[in-house]
């Protein structure tokens, strides 16, 4: 059993941010997979409650979803529930691992998975629901829409998520500019690859065309100090200034400190 728990969830992690993962080539990826493949051919014990803990969280959604499905063919149960700190006690296999793609979210589904199971923590409330849309996983929100659940607020910042989550009913948040701007501070201090400031021009233009009004001056009087590291620079605007979003151009330069 010790072989093929690791093998499927011995992944790297630093400081349990999503974020902040360290990613693994195609090749490596596809060699986590035929270990754990060749694990369960040998005979290898595959835990009940396997898909209770979060794989691989170094692959990608996509590969993580054919680890799972091939867990689940190997025997894991679908109706475990974590019971430790990490994934939080009470979570579904839905919520931690059904949410990495239409296939897996559907073969917990219909093995009878309770897709409206809630877990709340002290700053927190979570569902299958809520973490599908904290991923962008199009599929499984979908899916879960179609079981009568809501979408609730757009949780992502991904110009080829957006627009299809908004036609599924997610609502754009108050916050929005708020969330844009920390995303583009997070990926401009980012030691990994990342979507460059005028990448969000297509993003800002999109939440427009469904009613999202930027509110850039109310933004730049609130202490942000503490908040992704954002310091007040030319670089987190200009993707609005482009999208003549500055509701005041010549109040410009307040976003430096000083008065125009």
């Amino acid at each position: 059993m010790e072989s093929i728990y690791y093998a499927a969830c011995g992944g790297l992690r630093a400081d349990f941010d999503e974020d902040y993962i360290h990613r693994v080539s195609g090749k490596i990826e596809a060699d986590i997979l035929h270990m754990v493949e060749q694990l369960i051919k040998a005979g290898a014990d595959v835990p009940k409650d396997i898909l209770a803990e979060e794989l691989r969280p170094e692959i990608s959604p996509a590969r993580r979803e054919k680890l799972a499905l091939m867990l689940l063919d190997a025997g894991a149960d679908p109706l475990a529930k974590s019971k430790q700190n990490w994934p939080p006690t009470g979570w579904t296999t839905l919520m931690i691992n059904g949410i990495w793609g239409g296939k897996i979210a559907k073969r917990l589904l219909d093995a009878g998975v309770d897709p409206t199971v809630c877990v709340e923590e002290e700053d927190s409330k979570d569902s299958a629901m809520s973490l599908a849309m904290k991923e962008g996983a199009v599929e499984v929100v979908k899916l879960l829409k179609e079981k009568g659940i809501d979408p609730g607020e757009l949780r992502v910042v991904d110009p080829e998520k957006i627009e299809p989550l908004l036609k599924l009913g997610a609502r754009i948040p108050k916050d929005m500019t708020d969330r844009i701007l920390s995303d583009l501070s997070q990926a401009s201090h980012s030691q990994f690859p990342a979507k460059l400031c005028e990448d969000y021009v297509d993003i800002i233009q999109i939440l427009k065309q469904h009613g999202f009004k930027p509110e850039l001056m109310a933004w730049t009087k609130k202490d942000h100090s503490d908040e992704w590291g954002i310091v007040k620079e030319d670089a987190f605007f200009r993707a609005f200034f482009k999208t003549g979003s500055n509701p005041h151009p010549s109040q410009e330069n307040v976003i430096h400190g000083r008065e125009a």
